[in-house]
Order: C-alpha cells, then structure tokens, then sequence
C-alpha cells in the first residue's frame, strides 16, 4: 500500500537531479463523455468502449512525474497503478478501473503495444477449452454429486464454488481479493469438515495465560473459571491452525510438486493483434522437493495475507511476487495464487465426492421448449 508514498520520495529525488520522467496507464472510467484535465496530474480521453455485459465506458490515459530509475520495477507496473485507481475512485466516486498492462514500443514505429498483464497471476484461466474433454459429461457429473447432498453439505461446498468463480472474476483485477476469497473458502471447508481442538491445552494462547495465573497467584479454582471463561470468549481461537492441518491431512504432500502448466498468449508487436497462445513447460505446481514444515510454513503465510488485506489493507499478491516465488519457492512465505486455487479445487472435490449419493437427475430432451418426459419434469 506504499507505492504512491515511494513515488513522491523518488520523485523528489528526481527533481532533484533534473532527471524527472512520466510514468502512464490506461484507465476505465463508466460513460462515454469525455474526461480530460491536466493539473499535477493528468487523464486523457482515448476511445469509447463497450465491454459486453458493461454500459458504455471510456478508455483514458493517465500520466503522472515520476523517476526513471524507481518505475522499472516490476513490482510499481502492477502496484502503482491500482493505487492511482483507487485514489481516483475515491476523489471522484465513480468506478475507475487501472487495466494491468505493460506498453512497449513497436521496433521502427511510432505506436506502442500494450500487453496484458492482469492474466499472468493465474494464466491457466485464460486458456482455451481442452477439446479433447467430454465437458457435458464433466459438468452433469458434477452436477448430480452436488444436488444429491444434504441442505447443509450443499450450503458448504456450493458457497467455497461460488467463492472459486468469485476470486477467478477478480483474478484479473484485483488478485489481493482474490486471494482472500479463496483462503476465506478453504477456511470455510475447514470449520465445516476439518478438526477443530476446542481444548484449553490445544489453543495457541493457553501457554501464555498460564503464566498469567501464575504470575496473579490464582488457585485451581480461579484458574479453572478463567479458562472456561477465556475459553468461551474466544470462539475463532485456533481458526488458522485449523486451517493448516485441514489442508495438510486432506492433500498429499505430493500434490505440492505435480506437474502444471502455464497458458503464454502470443501477439504480432508490429501489427498490435493477438495471435493465440501456447502452453509453457511443466513446472512444479509449487516447488519440486515439498517438506511438510515449508508446505506448512506457506499455509500459514497464506492465511496472515489473507488477514493483512482484510484487516489492514496490505497488497502482498502482485506479479512480481508471484515471480519471485516461482524463482525461489523455497524462501516463500506464502502460496502463490495459482497452486492456492488448485488446492481449493482439490478439497472441494474430496468433500464433494465423499458425501455425494446417487441422483438421478430430471429426464427433460433439448427441443424448441423444454418439454416433460414421463412426467419428470415440473
């Protein structure tokens, strides 16, 4: 949450030297008038787009000083600008949107390309289809697993999917609450089906209370009212301890290393079109030597990120985090976004498979009209 307080120190720095430069982004703002002012800062009106689903909007240009040096860093490409957005939305509260992008210039030209940046985070999300799949079957087999739960098994795990397809719309712009999203659904499905030790001695906090008694002179009776009524205060103790064993008992510790691939987009740079993608080599979908300490270390690093922004609004998933995990995942504090969702993924299927029963779903045929068959169909 720092970048606009780094940019001024570095700005002035900069002015300092005479070396200021111009850092940009494009932006989309609702309407389709145009927004134009130059100040300290200044936006530009560019096009007047129509993303399908969404009123009309405006494609702006954003410019503000910077230093040179300081906006290589891949860290501001994707950080500062979500910072200005946020800014803006709230000076002129409107919905004001900092597309995830990195110009480049065009080798003998004067126009520039902007790539994408917003799907590197999760790539495997923008992927086309696998057409080798039978996706009807795929999908009415997960249906009949999921309408065949009891009311309260269907509220769970049909509220941690909603939660995935959530943090998945978000992915592409605002990962910090995607990654939110999906520790808060993981969390979900370990109050629900994980082992909670409601115990005195079981809770993270009973060593230090105790020391507390000790120090207060209480006798047995006085202590044992304390921890029934410490005990009773605190009905979230031991949530992220919880969290960590669920996972760790319901995946194998070679879930960590399987093989996974990225989806890489192409683009013709002189021409400035998409010209499809292509899947990279298998890497490890975390690290290739899992240890049950590091698998369990990147867990808890994964909930207190989830807490930071929740509760203090610090942004730790950016692109260039994520890099640098996949660089060195041993030195990682928490899961990077893409093997956080396959886990999740992964839990929904066990406890979905585990309580699914057989269904047989509504006998209906594909006409001009739905039409009953035998009766089955309301």
């Amino acid at each position: 949450m720092r970048a606009i307080w780094n940019w001024v120190r570095n700005l002035n720095k900069a002015v300092e030297s005479r070396s200021v430069s111009t850092s940009s982004a494009r932006m989309v703002i609702p309407g389709h008038q145009e927004f134009n002012f130059t100040d300290y800062t200044s936006m530009r009106s560019l096009e007047t787009i129509h993303r399908v689903g969404q009123p009309p909007e405006t494609l702006v240009s954003f410019e503000w000083p910077s230093d040179p040096q300081f906006k290589k860093d891949l860290n501001i490409v994707s950080g500062e600008p979500q910072e200005w957005a946020g800014l803006l939305s709230y000076t002129f509260n409107r919905r004001i949107e900092a597309l995830e992008e990195m110009t480049i210039g065009v080798e003998g030209q004067l126009a520039s390309l902007a790539l994408p940046l917003s799907d590197k985070v999760d790539s495997s999300l923008m992927a086309p289809p696998d057409p080798s799949s039978n996706p009807g079957a795929e999908l009415t087999r997960t249906l009949k697993h999921l309408v065949s739960l009891s009311d309260s098994d269907y509220d769970t795990i049909s509220s941690a999917i909603q939660m995935h397809y959530s943090a998945i719309l978000l992915s592409v712009r605002e990962t910090n609450a995607a990654y939110s999203l999906l520790v808060g659904a993981i969390e979900l499905l370990s109050r629900r089906y994980g082992e909670v030790d409601s115990s005195w001695e079981g809770w993270s906090e009973s060593d230090r209370w105790e020391n507390r008694f000790r120090k207060m002179g209480l006798d047995q009776a006085q202590k044992a009212r304390m921890r029934k009524s410490l005990l009773a205060d605190n009905k979230h103790r031991n949530l992220k301890r919880s969290f960590v064993s669920y996972v760790q008992d319901r995946l194998p510790i070679s879930f960590w290393k399987e093989p996974v691939q990225d989806w890489f987009s192409t683009f013709d740079s002189a021409r400035g079109t998409y010209l499809g993608g292509e899947w990279t080599t298998p890497h490890p979908r975390f690290i290739d030597s899992p240890t049950q300490d590091l698998v369990r270390r990147v867990l808890s690093g994964a909930y207190d990120t989830r807490s930071e922004f929740v509760h203090a609004g610090k942004r730790a998933v950016n692109l260039g985090e994520e890099a640098m995990i996949q660089i060195k995942p041993q030195l990682a504090k928490r899961l990077p976004i893409r093997a956080l969702r396959d886990a999740l993924r992964a839990l929904i299927e066990i406890e979905l498979s585990r309580r699914a029963k057989d269904f047989v779903l509504p006998e209906v045929r594909i006409s001009p009209l739905w039409l009953p068959v035998k009766g089955s169909f309301m």
